[in-house]
């Protein structure tokens, strides 16, 4: 998705719960009242921890007879919970894939019950998250997530959504309000290993971490843009336009620049680089969905993470008197990303907004800064870092009107560099950051037709990502809704900008809502197969396989092919030149005979059986990028993860390899067999790209080698937070799309195929599963 060149909003905004819009719906009388106790879906409080009374089968009671013998009557044969965030019982059933189907009286008692189900199945996945998001991850990890929190609490994020959860309001609120108080109500009971492991006891959950999450989930996507932007002027300063051009991704006019502005990209502090890429994000982004039709609507969505055990998200089945929605959400937040009601399937995935500017700043040394009508005062406010077994990190964090400047932090973090002084940089970021897209997710779940959920893409605008979802409905009728905000600014701002010089000013905040609206179906085929810097020759490609998936058929079967459409394109025209290597050098080169024949019929899959994938990436990362970008000729910032590969890629599909380059491929592809071997064994048939992420996949607690794995499927749910089984891809590359999570909604059907952590399970849409029963009763 290019979010660049969007119009402005259309469609009026969309109700639920009632008549009132979803972004602007008033409390009702029966709200203000839970409010005025301080009880609205979360028991003592929007932070607090509602009552559980009880967690057992009511035992049997006496009954009176007026006569005759006396005689026990049978309690309930089920589990009866007590959940003070609903306002009727709720039943609760597990299907035997371990799916929760929640059948609820109102949605809200239904996203409720979300909440607890997430919270049974992911209480200390969710907790983690929140710490990485919220700068607390330290307090568990240790020193070696203390920068990371430090970054994090400069950027501000759980300033922002501390401030955004206390202005929400309507809909948005009171379904966040229900989820904390179901994942509160399992807080109770559910006392996850880690915790035991190491030692704590998780807090309440409140509006503001769900909200804190999504966020983060937005800075995620800027952090991998920002210093992007560094990279590209660090190299046109210090090795010109040519090298500039290898190494950058986007599209960028390296003549239209001034030599002061040059001269200044030359004082750029090359570790804000490694701070802001050095602490491994570790959040999934949606990165691929493809919506094909026949006689009927039907929908394949993939979700693309870097590697992580297990996979963020988790299935449900959420069924009221109005409302039946199998889905996907991602652990911490109500919103589906993926599912399918009655009426639609959807897919909603994530894209790039470039909503994170590089500003320059003149500092007075007094504590100044300069504007265009003088000098300015600087703000400064103090955050604190606790380090679990270490001390306390404590920063002083200096704002000024565009952001914080993080190179203070750096400074704060390793010491100022002697000589001459670095350029003042501050981060502009977070157009959106006191919004959420959760008011558009409701709306898209409850539509009706393609063309209904089409009007959801101004709800959709309040989100601080750039969200593009796909819809199809019973007549095969597809559309595509839009939502975000592109802040709009001058097009220097592609590349470090002065702040003193208006280049840094943003003049408002443009929707990018516009473009939603009803597609053809071969056009929706292409728009879903749309990935990270893909090029329409690789999009055209992928869009025709994924057609020939469903050419005769559309059904489960023939969309579940559709979404484990693995080829990695980008990756597959590279390897031509690789070949070429391997010919130049003969047979008898040392340490390259294994893996050139594991590339030799390589059709670029990346699935978890893949040896090819295992061996190319293996030797892209690191060793490729080491030898083809070396630091001495680029510079350190130039291997910066995302640029370098995408660099790297373009480099080895440039024409004919030279003597220099040949000698670089094969000793990278040497050192990737022998790393291979020492780590996955000497049989060539193991060296799986499956194997090798789950070597990168590791549990994040400490010593995780303690942790017993859970089962993947049973009890729970099938992807528990100790699974080890496969389930991400990383690195991303271009047209990969990952087995990580999938949906497949076939409207024809009543079924849908949910693959998580290689464990495939199929959920039927409205139908009760026979197993065991929970009820959920209001307490």
């Amino acid at each position: 998705m290019n979010p660049g060149d969007r119009q402005g909003p259309g469609g009026p905004p969309r109700s639920a719960f009632g008549s009132a819009p979803w972004t602007e719906l008033p409390a009702t009388p029966e709200v203000e009242e839970h409010r005025d106790r301080r009880t609205p879906f979360g028991g003592d409080g929007w932070t607090g921890t509602p009552g559980l009374a009880a967690d057992s089968a009511e035992p049997e009671r006496p009954e009176e007879k007026p006569a005759g013998k006396r005689r026990r009557s049978k309690g309930p044969t089920h589990t009866r919970r007590t959940l003070a965030a609903l306002g009727s019982s709720v039943d609760l059933l597990r299907d035997p894939g371990g799916v929760a189907h929640v059948y609820a009286k109102s949605e809200r008692d239904a996203y409720a019950a979300l909440g607890f189900c997430m919270a049974e199945d992911r209480l200390w996945q969710m907790d983690f998250f929140r710490r990485r998001a919220g700068g607390r991850s330290a307090e568990l990890l240790g020193a070696s997530a203390a920068r990371h929190d430090a970054l994090v609490r400069t950027v501000g994020i759980p300033r922002r959504a501390a401030a955004a959860a206390s202005r929400m309001d309507g809909i948005a609120r009171d379904v966040l309000a229900a989820f904390a108080g179901g994942v509160n109500a399992a807080r109770a009971v559910v006392k996850p290993p880690e915790c035991e492991r190491l030692g704590y006891e998780i807090e309440p959950w409140t509006i503001a971490d769900s909200l804190a999450i999504e966020l983060y989930l937005a800075w995620s996507c800027a952090a991998a843009t920002w210093p992007e932007k560094l990279v590209v002027a660090r190299a046109l300063s210090a090795g010109g336009v040519d090298r500039a051009r290898v190494i950058a991704s986007r599209s960028v006019d390296f003549v239209a620049n001034t030599d002061e502005r040059i001269a200044l990209w030359r004082r750029i502090d090359s570790r804000i680089v490694d701070l802001v890429t050095g602490p491994e994000i570790g959040m999934p982004m949606g990165h691929a969905a493809g919506v094909l039709a026949g006689d009927v609507g039907a929908l394949s969505a993939s979700f693309e993470f870097p590697a992580m055990s297990p996979s963020p998200m988790i299935p449900i089945s959420l069924n009221g008197p109005d409302f039946k929605v199998v889905g996907i959400a991602h652990v911490g937040m109500p919103g589906l990303l993926a599912g399918r009601n009655e009426d639609i399937a959807w897919g909603v995935t994530a894209g790039r907004l470039d909503d994170a500017d590089c500003v320059m700043e003149e500092l007075d040394g007094i504590g100044g800064f300069r504007t265009e009508a003088g000098w300015e005062k600087l703000s400064r406010r103090r955050e604190m870092v606790r380090v679990r077994d270490g001390e306390t990190l404590r920063l002083e964090v200096t704002e000024t009107r565009h952001g914080p400047l993080l190179s203070q932090l750096v400074d704060q973090l390793e010491g100022p560099i002697e000589g001459e002084r670095p350029v003042a940089l501050a981060l502009c970021w977070g157009a959106n950051s006191l919004g959420t897209a959760l008011p558009g997710l409701l709306a898209i779940a409850r539509s009706a037709s393609a063309s209904e959920a089409c009007e959801a893409g101004p709800l959709l605008d309040r989100s601080p990502l750039a969200l593009e979802a796909i819809v199809t409905d019973r007549s095969g009728q597809m559309g595509k809704v839009l939502g975000g905000g592109l802040p709009t600014r001058d097009a220097a701002a592609r590349l470090p900008v002065r702040g003193w010089a208006s280049e840094a000013r943003w003049t408002g905040v443009e929707p990018l809502s516009g473009e939603s609206g009803l597609l053809d179906a071969r056009v929706a085929v292409a728009v879903g197969a749309l990935g990270k810097g893909g090029n329409e020759a690789l999009l055209v490609d992928r869009a025709a396989r994924l057609g020939a998936c469903v050419e005769n058929a559309v059904g489960v079967s023939a969309l579940d092919k559709a979404a484990a459409d693995d080829v990695d394109g980008a990756a597959l025209g590279a390897v031509a030149q690789v070949r070429t290597a391997f010919d130049r050098v003969g047979p008898d080169a040392v340490g390259v005979e294994r893996v050139r024949r594991a590339l030799s019929s390589w059709d670029g899959s990346t699935g978890e059986a893949s040896v090819g994938a295992a061996v190319f990436h293996v030797a892209l990362s690191p060793y490729l990028v080491d030898s083809l970008l070396p630091e001495a000729r680029f510079g350190k910032v130039a291997q910066l993860r995302e640029v370098a590969l995408g660099a790297v890629l373009r480099l080895l599909r440039d024409g004919d390899p030279s003597e220099e380059r040949v000698r670089s491929i094969v000793d990278s592809f040497q050192k990737a067999e022998q790393w291979l071997g020492q780590n996955l064994g000497a049989d060539p048939s193991g060296w799986t790209w499956g194997r090798v992420l789950t070597r990168r996949a590791g549990h994040p607690c400490p010593d995780p080698d303690q942790m017993a794995p859970s089962p993947v499927a049973g009890s729970g749910s099938p992807c528990t937070v100790l699974g080890q089984r496969f389930s991400g891809s990383y690195p991303p590359f271009e047209l990969d799309v990952s087995t990580a999570a999938r949906l497949v909604a076939d409207l024809g059907t009543a079924d849908v195929r949910v693959a998580m952590a290689g464990a495939d399970v199929i959920v039927t849409l409205g139908e009760r599963p026979k197993g065991e029963r929970v009820e959920l009763i209001s307490g």
